[in-house]
């Protein structure tokens, strides 16, 4: 890996003690000596590989060297992220209005209906190996004698 080094302004308040660098601001790099593009790298390798085969990947990949600890920190802390961001639009939702049913009038007639299913094991922190499912329905129309699925 080339190490790059930057010079840049350092300012700190006699007063308060605070400190600020703009240009780390700028460029996302607040308290971490990694970019914000080697972050997301180092994410994606943590959640489709052992950790332990991140610290190859990164090397191998982006040729930065990264141990899989560092992996591993950065790869949890983004997922909580997301799941806290996941739970505050869950919590805004309007589950109600989800819940009212559709009037019949107000549904579209469908000579065709098709349903589709899928499922996965997924490994869950807590409570270990589980199986998902998920499914989807949708209707289609015949178009030159085959059905085609309406978007």
């Amino acid at each position: 890996m080339k190490e790059v080094s930057i010079r840049r302004a350092y300012y700190w308040c006699a007063k308060c003690g605070e400190s600020e660098i703009p240009l780390d601001k700028r460029l996302k790099i607040e308290g971490t000596v990694m970019s914000p593009g080697v972050q997301e790298s180092m994410c994606l390798v943590g959640m489709d590989e052992p950790f332990r085969n991140g610290e190859r990947l990164m090397k191998q990949l982006a040729g930065v060297d990264v141990d899989d600890e560092t992996i591993r920190k950065r790869s949890e802390a983004m997922g909580a992220l997301v799941e806290k961001e996941n739970k505050v639009e869950e919590e805004r939702y309007d589950w109600e209005k989800r819940t009212e049913e559709i009037p019949q009038e107000q549904l579209p007639a469908s000579k065709y209906l098709y349903v589709s299913a899928d499922g996965a094991k997924v490994h869950l922190i807590e409570d270990g190996w589980t199986e998902v499912r998920s499914g989807v329905v949708f209707d289609a129309r015949i178009k030159e004698g085959k059905p085609v699925r309406e978007t």
